[in-house]
């Protein structure tokens, strides 16, 4: 009985020994980068809020920021050499009424994403005016033309390339804060703003097509010059 006793258990103490091998598994060994060049990382996915949320709108002379907006750098539409045109990104500017330009406006500026290139949007704050097109200067003129038309002067007030102004996707404040997202890097042609120059900025902002002091002060020398 002794004998048989010992038999089983060398036995089961050689099934345990079996079940307690442990089986190294082998694993594909990670390709190494060609000549010794590291690839680009692109963002992790948790960046993708890094700009949108804003705990509280930042108001800047006439403007008000209300959401940074979410870069999108995988397509050359979405900015330019000095500006980077978020998709979310909202803002108000105060400005001349469309209608009435000695009575003050509050126009809602926005960048909407539509495929490979953005929607600009600019609404005044009843709703009684919109816009939308394929750039901020296509807005902007738009509605500089309908305060030449309520002038009585087509040319009074000429196109210009302020649309980025206007939206204050320029702002140096605005910039700086995209710049700070690590998704601008990879904005190729987006030259990144390093240094402000104050007199320049004032000059800016207190030009008469995004300026409702600057177009009061601009018509009245307007109007003494003719």
């Amino acid at each position: 009985m002794f004998k048989k006793f010992t038999e089983k258990t060398i036995i089961i103490n050689d099934m345990v020994n079996v079940n307690q091998i442990k089986v190294n598994k082998s694993y594909p060994k990670k390709k190494g980068n060609i000549n010794g060049v590291n690839k680009p990382k692109c963002p992790y996915s948790n960046h993708k809020n890094y700009i949108s949320e804003t705990p509280k709108p930042v108001t800047i002379g006439e403007v008000t920021i209300f959401n940074f907006g979410q870069i999108v750098y995988d397509t050359p539409f979405y900015y330019s050499d000095c500006a980077i045109y978020s998709v979310g990104y909202y803002a108000t500017r105060t400005y001349a009424h469309f209608r009435n330009i000695y009575s003050k406006c509050t126009y809602h500026c926005k960048v909407m994403k539509s495929g490979s290139s953005p929607r600009f949007e600019i609404m005044d704050h009843d709703k009684h005016f919109k816009v939308t097109g394929l750039s901020t200067d296509e807005c902007h003129n738009h509605l500089l033309s309908l305060i030449n038309k309520m002038l009585g002067n087509d040319d009074l007030m000429f196109a210009t390339n302020n649309g980025d102004r206007f939206f204050g996707l320029s702002l140096p404040l605005v910039r700086h804060k995209l710049q700070e997202n690590p998704e601008s890097k990879f904005c190729t042609g987006y030259i990144p703003q390093l240094q402000v120059d104050i007199e320049e900025e004032i000059v800016a902002e207190n030009d008469p097509s995004v300026s409702f002091e600057g177009l009061h002060s601009w018509l009245k020398n307007y109007q003494t010059f003719y």
